[in-house]
């Protein structure tokens, strides 16, 4: 028991230092150690008998089946030639299925031929994730994502706002000052820049707070999204503070009228954001008719229920709003808490 328990606290120490140190020296472009990590797993690990008992016929027939269903679902944003080596790939994957080199071999140029049917103009990385910068051709709008999390777009026509989430955060401009002149604002996570460009022109100052250099890298240096050169362009004062928000918000000792924090990455859960002191300590840092408000959309959790409660513990009033999806005004379902 003692040499199971040290092989999986060993396997941990050894993964960890590959996938956080020694895999984003080497793959810059995208997580390649990811097929690879799949690919030695199936190698070394038992291979199971599915289609043991199944004719040849039939599992060609399979195959052919849930290739050309998964293709289909994914044929906006896929090139044809790419999707046809995807779908030879996938069939060979179901007919070499528990064959211990073959299926692996297999499976590993089926996910590298799914990563190459995808334009990228931009991919970076850093300790904080993997990002990707991508045009849709069939929506004409170029997208900027955060692992499997879309963290902003920008219309490549010019004749629609890319809000994404962030539409509900009006409501809170709205209430505070129908005029859009006099608000002080802070901005806890950067993206595109998007709430910048959108906002930016309610306050005589914006202050942003990014703990990534390459989030603004590509915000602003890779001349992708143009958000805050338009905000700039509009006499939007922008003062980026690189470095973890809630430390540097402390620091300040400034009072906004809206807190604005859209921080979490690839649905991980942000927990040090969602406690009643840092409720308290974004509360405390709003002038006395502020209002904070967070991003919790979220795949998988509703954090409201969380936060409302720790608003009433606080004495503090909180509401919630809801936005449905239309993605023909690029706007995504969004859930805002303040």
């Amino acid at each position: 028991l003692e040499s199971y328990y040290l092989a999986i606290a060993l396997g941990g120490v050894v993964g960890g230092i590959f996938h956080v140190i020694i895999a984003p020296l080497f793959f810059t472009n995208w997580m390649w150690e990811y097929p690879l990590s799949l690919a030695i797993a199936l190698i070394v690990g038992p291979m199971p008998q599915v289609f043991k008992n199944v004719s040849q016929k039939k599992q060609i027939f399979i195959a052919v089946f849930i290739a050309f269903a998964m293709v289909a679902s994914w044929y906006g944003g896929m090139q044809k030639p790419l999707a046809i080596i995807y779908i030879l790939f996938f069939i060979y994957g179901v007919l070499f299925f528990g064959k211990r080199y073959l299926f692996p071999t297999v499976l590993t140029l089926s996910l590298i031929g799914v990563v190459l049917q995808y334009n990228y103009l931009h991919t970076d990385r850093s300790f904080y994730g993997f990002y990707r910068v991508y045009d849709h051709k069939a929506e004409n709008v170029r997208y900027f994502s955060h692992g499997s999390t879309t963290h902003g777009i920008q219309s490549l026509d010019n004749k629609r706002t890319g809000w994404s989430y962030y539409k509900p955060a009006y409501a809170a401009f709205e209430i505070l000052d129908p005029t859009y002149t006099q608000l002080d604002i802070a901005m806890i996570g950067l993206g595109t820049g998007g709430m910048v460009d959108f906002y930016g022109n309610v306050g005589r100052q914006v202050d942003v707070y990014e703990i990534d250099p390459t989030v603004y890298d590509i915000a602003y240096n890779t001349g992708l999204f143009t958000y805050l050169k338009n905000a700039e362009d509009l006499g939007v004062n922008i003062n980026l503070k690189l470095g973890d928000g809630r430390l540097n918000l402390a620091e300040s000792n400034k009072k906004y009228d809206v807190i604005l924090l859209d921080a979490f990455s690839s649905d991980s859960v942000a927990i040090y954001m969602l406690t009643v002191e840092a409720l308290k300590f974004y509360a405390d840092s709003l002038k006395e008719t502020g209002i904070v408000m967070y991003n919790v959309s979220n795949r998988h959790f509703d954090f409201t229920p969380l936060l409302f409660k720790q608003a009433y513990e606080i004495g503090l009033e909180p509401a919630r709003r809801h936005l449905p999806s239309d993605r023909e005004k690029l706007i995504y379902s969004s859930n805002w808490f303040a």
